[in-house]
């Protein structure tokens, strides 16, 4: 909606949709975060089978809320073409959290350090959004707030199927994961972590192409869908010449790259790397396409 209400200069709009949609998150963070406290007792016994991963459900939860809020901030950023504040938000979120965890999980040595990390370093790229967003947007910080029920309405209709179908991306991102931890050994869980995250280096080829698309997609998608179909053929050949290349070195060195990234007991997850590395320009394809589908308004057929 942001491309829209930003080309009509409707700044109230923008200012109106960004808190409604923020009242939808937090309502609906509100149940999530019930659900997990009310069900970490059998989560903990049933699933995981570790008393201790009850504690840790709930120390996760702070990182939570505070990306609700952190979300929204970079949602309007990104809107306006603020790219470079998107790029240093994803930077400081990862050196914020490695040099928080560097520091004390060597005298602690517990799993809730990295959530207390985790949550840290949201809290500090959060309050970094809202400064750059006080100071580069004073058009949306000035305009009057109204709420507006008709433009709720057309963000819960919006919403609703995207939300059903980023939970159906959060199942296929995650269901190998979670099948591994219930059927398999924590062994087993652990080799393949080590060889997702290494495979998943490969869709790094996409992230600059990405970031860039998603605002000019969202302008296109108003003023001239041929030349967005055009660009989303485009990128997919870039992408998709770019995982292919880096696959081919990744396949041939993955026991390597597993060695001196996480040591020699590791090195039997080069062969989960190498069947990995398979899927990931299906993958990228498909999100990209999503992506398109997403900025065209077409949620609805994006949660299909």
């Amino acid at each position: 909606f942001v491309p829209e209400f930003k080309l009509a200069g409707d700044w109230w709009k923008v200012k109106s949709a960004a808190v409604q949609m923020l009242a939808i998150q937090v309502a609906v963070g509100a149940l999530v975060a019930a659900a997990v406290i009310a069900g970490r007792g059998f989560l903990a016994a049933s699933y995981f089978k570790v008393p201790e991963a009850s504690v840790l459900l709930v120390a996760f939860l702070p990182y939570f809320w505070i990306t609700v809020f952190g979300d929204t901030l970079e949602n309007i950023l990104y809107a306006f073409n603020r790219i470079g504040t998107f790029a240093w938000k994803k930077f400081l979120d990862q050196a914020f959290l490695l040099v928080f965890v560097v520091f004390l999980f060597p005298w602690f040595e517990d799993a809730r350090v990295m959530a207390a990390g985790m949550a840290a370093a949201a809290l500090f790229s959060t309050v970094w959004l809202a400064t750059r967003y006080m100071r580069s947007l004073p058009e949306v910080r000035a305009a009057p707030f109204s709420w507006d029920w008709k433009l709720f309405r057309k963000i819960f209709d919006f919403g609703l199927p995207q939300t059903f179908a980023n939970t159906g991306i959060a199942l296929i991102t995650y269901i190998d994961t979670l099948l591994l931890t219930y059927f398999k050994t924590l062994t087993d869980v652990a080799l393949y972590n080590v060889a997702l995250p290494i495979s998943l280096l490969l869709m790094y080829f996409r992230k600059p192409l990405i970031v860039a698309f998603n605002p000019l997609a969202s302008e296109l998608a108003v003023s001239d869908r041929k030349k967005l179909a055009q660009t989303v053929e485009n990128l997919q050949r870039w992408m998709l010449t770019l995982i292919f290349g880096g696959g081919v070195v990744l396949f041939f060195v993955a026991d390597m790259v597993v060695e001196v990234a996480f040591g020699a007991r590791y090195v039997g997850a080069g062969d989960v790397v190498r069947v990995l590395i398979l899927g990931v320009p299906f993958m990228a394809v498909s999100l990209l396409d999503m992506r398109a589908l997403f900025v065209t308004g077409s949620a609805k057929l994006n949660a299909r």
